[in-house]
């Protein structure tokens, strides 16, 4: 009989299985039907809401679907997500990264 840390890890494997699946099927929808697209991220991120690039996805998803109030709020998601995984990167290797951050100019670029 497998143990209970077993069972959880088998468990988290399959829900991240489901949201790749979800991801992969947002990403087909996306060429076509937009909102379906979105649908399918939001699915995803509620198996998976530990990846930042679900979130991201989701949130250009939400952009192109107009919905420009929920994309601000899913950018927000990815980057809380990633400063997440950084930390926990930090921990491990005493210091942590260095990245540059876009900043958004006048004209909208980098």
């Amino acid at each position: 009989m497998p143990s209970i840390a077993e069972v959880e890890r088998l468990t988290a494997e399959r829900r991240k299985a489901t949201a790749r699946n979800a991801r992969d099927t947002a990403v087909l929808a996306r060429g076509t039907d937009v909102i379906k697209a979105v649908a399918y991220y939001q699915r995803a991120t509620r198996l998976d809401p530990s990846d930042p690039e679900i979130w991201v996805e989701y949130a250009r998803a939400a952009l192109d679907a107009g919905r420009t109030g929920e994309a601000k709020v899913t950018f927000e998601q990815a980057a809380l997500k990633a400063q997440e995984i950084w930390a926990g990167r930090e921990g491990q290797h005493g210091q942590a990264p260095t990245a540059s951050v876009w900043q958004p100019t006048a004209t909208g670029g980098p």
